[in-house]
């Protein structure tokens, strides 16, 4: 279960900490920097998902 709250607590965190870097690319309103970062880590988190071989 403590894995499962880091993996839910972790993003909340440090989503904070990166938006408005991502923001402050391109004048201050630059959603689609942050929407296509959020994508980018989607697509790459994916596939991290099948090396988890089973659960206890």
């Amino acid at each position: 279960m403590g894995v499962l709250n880091i993996g839910n607590a972790l993003p909340q965190s440090l989503v904070p900490i990166a938006a408005p870097a991502l923001l402050a690319t391109g004048g201050g309103r630059n959603y689609g920097a942050l929407f296509l970062f959020g994508a980018i880590a989607a697509v790459l988190g994916a596939p991290a998902v099948q090396f988890i071989r089973s659960v206890r």
